[in-house]
């Protein structure tokens, strides 16, 4: 007979818990490699790359929050010192079926091999 448990599921992570996570872990093997107590070069390389990615998705997401606050792609633009019309074309959110997307989740995915690596799964 099978049991069933009581307790729900647990919630999957959100976006920026998923981010957090990512950018923590892969930082975390680029600081020690540059420290010289790190992983292989090519180890601390693809996560050096991991989290510069995860660093791109955290800045889209924060640009959309920045929107949904009422900021202008004017201001948005002079922060990070390109044009109103530059911000506005890099950060429209990419579609299900644009290749940024599709790389972000691959990002995401090698950041969770180099830490099952790194943690000796």
């Amino acid at each position: 007979m099978t049991r069933v448990s009581a307790d729900p599921p647990p919630e999957p992570p959100d976006e920026r818990d998923t981010l957090r996570l990512v950018l923590e872990r892969n930082v975390a093997v680029v600081v020690a490699a540059l420290r010289g107590a790190g992983p292989a070069p090519l180890a601390a390389l693809l996560a050096a790359r991991t989290a510069a990615a995860a660093i791109e998705d955290t800045t889209q997401g924060l640009v959309t929050e920045a929107r949904r606050a009422g900021h202008t792609w004017q201001e948005i633009g002079q922060l990070l010192s390109i044009s109103r019309q530059a911000a506005q074309q890099r950060f429209t959110a990419p579609g299900p079926d644009d290749p940024a997307h599709q790389f972000a989740a691959l990002g995401r995915r090698a950041a969770q091999i180099v830490q099952q690596l790194r943690d000796g799964d």
